[in-house]
């Protein structure tokens, strides 16, 4: 059984576990399978959104993105046009947003 600690999650310990389907609380995107769980919170996050580099550099966007856990609650993600949640990629100068997943070219 694997178990992490993450930033947005930080007073509990969450453990890998697979699941029918799931909300992401890291980035708000529904999700099946492999999750990162704390059961007495209720709280998921997708297994990349748990494990995805705190900055990264991708070909849709020039400049370097940095994970971010708020902020641009609310916005719309450049890639999929659906709303951000708390858990994204922002590029400071050009306030591009992107949900974890879109950047990786992956949707639940």
């Amino acid at each position: 059984m694997t178990r992490i600690r993450h930033f947005t999650h930080p007073s509990c310990i969450l453990t890998r576990t697979c699941q029918q389907s799931f909300i992401c609380n890291g980035c708000g995107v529904a999700g099946y399978g492999v999750s990162y769980r704390c059961n007495s919170c209720d709280f998921d996050l997708h297994e990349y959104c748990a494990k995805c580099p705190q900055s990264l550099s991708c070909s849709m966007h020039s400049h370097s993105l940095t994970l971010t856990q708020s902020g641009c609650y609310g916005r719309q993600c450049s890639v999929c046009c659906q709303a951000t949640s708390t858990l994204v990629y922002q590029c400071g100068p050009c306030g591009f947003v992107v949900h974890p997943l879109c950047v990786q070219g992956r949707r639940w």
